[in-house]
Formats: C-alpha cells, sequence, structure tokens
C-alpha cells in the first residue's frame, strides 16, 4: 500500500462521504495516518438579524458542527482518530 501520512476528507452527510470516511479510516489504520474532516458551510447572504434570527453564529455555524459531530461517531466506531 502507499505511505499516507494525512488524508483529507470533506464530509457532507450523504452516502458517498460516510462510504469516503470509512475508506479513509481503513487507508488510516493501515498506514498509521491521520485524517482531517471538513465540512463546507452554506453561503449566507443579507443581514440574518433582519429575518429575526438572534443567533447569527448557531444558526450558520450548527449544521456544519452536527456534520462533524456525525463524522467524528463514525470514526470512534471505526477505531481511528480524525481533526475536525
Amino acid at each position: 500500500m502507499a505511505n499516507y501520512r494525512k488524508i483529507l476528507v470533506a464530509y457532507d452527510g450523504s452516502a458517498s462521504a460516510r462510504n469516503a470516511l470509512a475508506v479513509a479510516s481503513q487507508l488510516a489504520k493501515e498506514d498509521k495516518s491521520w485524517i482531517k474532516v471538513l465540512t463546507v458551510l452554506p453561503d449566507y447572504k443579507g443581514d440574518l438579524e433582519l429575518v429575526g434570527i438572534s443567533n447569527i453564529k448557531e444558526t450558520i455555524d450548527g449544521p456544519g458542527k452536527k456534520l462533524l459531530t456525525e463524522a467524528q461517531e463514525i470514526a470512534d466506531h471505526e477505531d481511528v482518530h480524525i481533526l475536525t
């Protein structure tokens, strides 16, 4: 096998992303490498305060945090360490 030291996984919660994380987990176990998982937050335009959203940071960050928590749970199940 190739010697991977760092593996980057883009994670959006889809079946393809879960599969990519599973494959990355196997590679990480074989090569003793580490995995960095990232997600991309949606682009919000305009002033969210005008529509009555008081906690803007949580509104924007919430979905991404949920996805990264899900990825962490998968990694824990696979017994690999990831950075989010």
